[in-house]
């Protein structure tokens, strides 16, 4: 089926081979398609940003609408979610985002630890954001509440407990997503103790 897929979102591309922007479409179309890509590096965001954004500025995306929803679905089936459901509150804040539309400012700080699927949008389960969650392992956060000169780091997805709280606040990882060392700037939101 993957191959399938691959094979007909190929054959579209070949239309329109004189055009760059195809091909990086298509590279992302074959990394999520790979069973040997590692699971962070593809995302449903991802395949908004590398993917469709690049088909609508070449004009044709209706043309690959149809495969690309197969791709999605491929997606959602292997258990990726919407990033804004997966990240907790408290993982918005680090990376100076909010997890959409309008609510509750207590209910937010009242589940700063849970994904916002889980009591936002309840668009999930506790088992599909662990599954989200360890799919996407990293995200980013600003430097500057992890006391580093970086604009951005990256930060563990941590697992979630029985009740879909993380275990404890995100840890900074390099671009291996090797463990470094951690520490917290005074203005670290909800920090635990």
């Amino acid at each position: 089926m993957d191959n399938y897929i691959f094979q007909e979102f190929k054959k579209l591309a070949w239309q329109y081979h004189h055009i760059p922007e195809i091909w990086e479409a298509v590279n992302y179309v074959n990394k999520c398609l790979d069973p040997n890509t590692p699971s962070h590096e593809i995302s449903l965001e991802g395949l908004v940003n590398e993917v469709v954004k690049r088909l609508f500025r070449c004009g044709c995306y209706e043309k690959f609408e149809g495969v690309v929803k197969e791709v999605e679905n491929h997606l959602r089936y292997l258990g990726y979610r919407e990033k804004g459901d997966i990240l907790t509150y408290q993982e918005h804040v680090l990376a100076c985002s909010t997890p959409g539309g309008s609510i509750n400012k207590k209910l937010l700080e009242n589940n700063r630890f849970k994904p916002a699927g889980l009591f936002k949008t309840q668009k999930l389960t506790i088992a599909e954001a662990r599954k989200a969650r360890k799919l996407l392992r990293v995200t980013k956060a600003y430097g500057k509440f992890f006391g580093k000169a970086e604009t951005t780091v990256l930060v563990t997805l941590e697992p979630l407990d029985r009740e879909g709280n993380t275990i404890r606040d995100p840890q900074l990882v390099d671009e291996n997503l090797n463990p470094v060392e951690t520490s917290y700037a005074e203005d670290f939101p909800f920090r635990r103790k």
